[in-house]
């Protein structure tokens, strides 16, 4: 890629109709801003691996969670905690996360000992537990637009809904009616891994899971059920929008499906302006996803001079069972490159 001044993309930003928006996301990853960014400080406090952070939606504070149990928040300016937060888990916190409308006091954790917790920093007390999980809660999501729900990803291959102003207790084998979608129909030992809410359209819910394919629901589309509940497999369920996958990623056998096997999204993060799905896949590369256009899966593969030979790819042919747009990125995915590197 062709090095463009920072500039002269600040000139054509002012002189032309150029969309700031794109400017903006150039300069957030042009190559002499990038290359200043450096070591500034190291916070201690904790006497585990930290897993996970989370920075408050005024971005005054950084909750950061560790295997050590405890939640604790910092100020980044002043650069040291101003508060920890016993949560009571007895594993590993995997997630962390404010409450909306809480005045940073909310949060929200889970962890490996599959109990989802809802603390109040400023009072340090537990005030909720949701034990209706049978293993380990990998990560948790909040909307601004519904400030007293919450959606946890399981690997039981369950994404959960919960509602703060209910009250609520787990009983030793109650089925709890809280599952918002469950996975096991389609794929019977995938395990949910992340997920995310679409900051502007609230009733989007993109689900990662242990294989390369992000699942897009409509919530409105969705009810709430138990885990035993017959289920639609996500291909045939029509709350599911799409599915996402790199276009070079499809099921067939041998040494491609042993690859496609090893593939999960851990990581899932829409756009502010929710018209993006960035993606991270273990093992290969973090992909962006256009969640409002899609476009034909393309795959790459090398003739016998090691030249790369691009081959279109029908999206019904992804994957044997996908019905609906699976869609590549709009980050020329056949070079293989990682998003930081096209940017």
């Amino acid at each position: 890629m062709t090095a463009v001044n920072v500039n002269t993309i600040i000139a054509n930003r002012e002189l032309t109709a150029d969309n700031h928006s794109v400017s903006k996301a150039i300069l957030h990853g042009h190559s002499s801003v990038v290359l200043r960014l450096g070591y500034q400080c190291q916070l201690e406090g904790h006497q585990g691996c930290v897993n996970c952070l989370e920075w408050s939606r005024c971005g005054t504070l950084l909750a950061s969670g560790s295997d050590d149990l405890d939640i604790i928040l910092w100020d980044p300016l002043a650069k040291k905690s101003v508060a920890k937060v016993q949560t009571g888990h007895s594993g590993n916190i995997f997630s962390v996360k404010f409450l909306p409308a809480s005045g940073n006091s909310g949060l929200l954790t889970c962890a490996e000992d599959h109990e989802v917790r809802h603390h109040d920093a400023s009072a340090a007390e537990t005030l909720a537990v949701w034990a209706c999980c049978p293993s380990r809660v990998k990560r948790l999501a909040v909307s601004a637009h519904h400030p007293y729900l919450c959606w946890s990803a399981a690997e039981d291959g369950c994404i959960r809904q919960y509602d703060l102003r209910e009250a609520h207790s787990c009983q030793p084998h109650q089925e709890c009616r809280n599952v918002l979608v469950n996975l096991k129909a389609s794929c019977p030992h995938s395990q949910c891994k992340c997920l995310a809410v679409n900051p502007i359209r609230s009733e989007q819910l993109a689900v990662g899971c242990l294989d390369p394919y992000v699942r897009l629901y409509d919530t409105r589309m969705l009810s709430l059920t138990t885990p035993s509940a017959q289920v639609l497999a996500s291909d045939r369920d029509p709350a599911c929008l799409a599915h996402f996958a790199p276009g070079h990623v499809c099921k067939s056998g041998g040494k491609r499906r042993t690859m496609l096997q090893q593939l999960a999204s851990t990581f899932v993060s829409f756009s502010p302006d929710g018209s993006e799905l960035l993606v991270n896949l273990t093992s290969e590369h973090a992909y962006l996803y256009d969640v409002i256009r899609t476009v034909e899966p393309i795959r790459y593969n090398k003739n016998s001079s090691g030249e790369t030979n691009l081959v279109s790819l029908a999206s019904r042919n992804l994957h044997s069972h996908l019905t609906t747009v699976a869609s590549t990125p709009y980050c020329h995915l056949h070079t293989g490159k990682k998003i930081s590197q096209l940017r």
